[in-house]
C-alpha cells in the first residue's frame, strides 16, 4: 500500500494519469488558437485560484483512492474579498481509479468528481453551485520500441446558478406544454430561467402573431387560386407555359 498526502493550486493537477483536465488533452495551450467558449468549474474553472489539501492510497497496485478539499486562495489578494468572490466553506474533490498493469500493457478506468458553492462577486448572499462528475480511461500498449496510449475522459457538470440568476424556482415557468421540454432542459443544465418569464411570454405571443398573419396569408392565397380557376375554367388546359391561364395570362400557383 503507497499513501501520502498532497498541496496543491488546481484541482486534477495531482492526479497520476493524463486524462484528467488537468492534464488532459489539449497538452499546451497557445492564445492564437481557438478555445472552446465554455468549459466546466472542474476544468481550470479554479485553476491558481484555490489551495487543496489531500490524502491519496494506492491499495495493492490496482486501486487509487484521494480525496481533498479546496479553499479560496486567489492570486494577488490577501484574502478573498468582493471583488473575488469565494468558495462557501470548502469544495470537496474526490478521485477513483482501477487500474491493470502486464508486460507489454496497462489499462485504467476511473471516475472523478467535485461539487463547489461560489459567491460570484460577493462573500454573501445566494451562491452558485457547480456539480462535476468525470468518467475516463486510459489504455498503453508497448509496439516496437514505442508505445500506444489511448485515453478519454467525460465530465457533466450540474449548475445551479442561484446567484446568477436571482434564485427563483424553475418549475414556475413550464405552464404550458410548448415549453416544459425547454424547462426540463434548462434544469438538466442547472439554469435558472423564471427571471426571464416576461421575455419568453412575449416570445410565444410575437410567435403567435405570426403563425397567425402566415395562416391568413395562406387562407388568401388560396381564395386567390380559386378566383382564378373560376374565371379561367377549361382553358386551363390550354396554358401557354405551367402556372399561366391562356385567356386571361393571370399567373397563378397550379394545385399539386
Amino acid at each position: 500500500m503507497v499513501y501520502g498526502l498532497t498541496l496543491n493550486n488546481n484541482p486534477t493537477i495531482q492526479d497520476l494519469w493524463n486524462t484528467t483536465p488537468g492534464w488532459g488533452f489539449p497538452f499546451i495551450g497557445s492564445e492564437a488558437a481557438p478555445a472552446p467558449a465554455a468549459s466546466t468549474m472542474i476544468d481550470g474553472g479554479l485553476s491558481q485560484n484555490v489551495l487543496g489539501l489531500g490524502t491519496y492510497a494506492l491499495f495493492g497496485d490496482l486501486i487509487y483512492a484521494e480525496f481533498d478539499v479546496y479553499r479560496s486562495a486567489p492570486q494577488g489578494a490577501a484574502a478573498p474579498s468582493d471583488a473575488t468572490g469565494a468558495i462557501k466553506g470548502v469544495a470537496p474533490y474526490w478521485r477513483v481509479a482501477l487500474q491493470k498493469d502486464w508486460d507489454n500493457q496497462s489499462a485504467m478506468i476511473g471516475t472523478f468528481g467535485m461539487r463547489t458553492s461560489l459567491y460570484p462577486g460577493t462573500l454573501s448572499g445566494p451562491r452558485d453551485t457547480y456539480s462535476d462528475i468525470g468518467i475516463d480511461a486510459q489504455l498503453e500498449s508497448k509496439v516496437g520500441t514505442g508505445a500506444v496510449v489511448v485515453r478519454g475522459s467525460w465530465i457533466r457538470e450540474k449548475q445551479t446558478l442561484d446567484a446568477t440568476f436571482g434564485g427563483v424556482e424553475l418549475a414556475h415557468l413550464g405552464d404550458d406544454a410548448e415549453d416544459r421540454d425547454a424547462v426540463r432542459a434548462g434544469g438538466d443544465a442547472g439554469l435558472d430561467l423564471t427571471a426571464h418569464r416576461p421575455g419568453i411570454d412575449s416570445s410565444l405571443r410575437v410567435e403567435e402573431g405570426v403563425e397567425d398573419r402566415i395562416d391568413a396569408a395562406e387562407a388568401g392565397a388560396r381564395l386567390q387560386r380559386r378566383r382564378v380557376e373560376a374565371r379561367c375554367g377549361d382553358h386551363l388546359g390550354r396554358s401557354t407555359s405551367p402556372g399561366v391561364c391562356a385567356r386571361t395570362g393571370r399567373v397563378f400557383r397550379p394545385r399539386c
